[in-house]
């Protein structure tokens, strides 16, 4: 039998230092990351591609609101 993928934890945040930290807490609970995406256009080309099972955003990615990655996600 294949072993079962742990969820896959999408992190949107365009602060680095923050992000990788996201990113640590994230693996050390076991999950998956996809990520980080450090703008809304990185973050929706990778949401093209994958499907998260949860995702942490930024509110403000370089000037440029999340929103529309929340609605792409809903």
């Amino acid at each position: 039998m294949g072993q079962l993928k742990p969820p896959l934890v999408f992190i949107v945040e365009d602060e680095v230092l923050v992000a990788m930290e996201m990113e640590d807490r994230v693996r050390e609970l076991g999950y998956e990351v996809l990520g980080p995406a450090p703008s809304v256009a990185t973050a929706t080309s990778l949401l093209g591609a994958h499907t998260p099972s949860a995702a942490l955003l930024d509110v403000n990615i370089r000037g440029e609101r999340v929103t529309p990655i929340a609605e792409q996600l809903q």
